[in-house]
C-alpha cells in the first residue's frame, strides 16, 4: 500500500500490538517504521511505544 492514511494505520497496527502484549512484534514493527521514516510524521510516538514496551520488559510480573 502507497495511500496517505499507510502511516495511520502503521502506527494503529503497531498500537494494537502493544495492546495485545506481543512485545516482540511491537519491536521489530517499530523498528522497521523507524527505518523506513526516521523522522515521519509518526516518529516520536512510535519511539514512544517502542521506549514504554522496552521498560515494561524489564519489570517483574505483579510489579506493573
Amino acid at each position: 500500500p502507497h495511500g496517505q492514511l499507510v502511516p495511520e494505520a502503521a502506527l494503529i497496527r503497531l498500537q494494537a500490538l502493544k495492546l495485545q502484549g506481543n512485545r516482540p512484534a511491537v519491536d521489530a514493527l517499530g523498528q522497521e517504521l523507524l527505518r523506513q521514516q526516521p523522522a515521519g510524521r509518526y516518529a516520536e510516538r512510535v519511539r514512544g511505544i517502542i521506549r514504554k514496551e522496552q521498560e515494561g520488559s524489564d519489570q517483574s510480573p505483579g510489579l506493573e
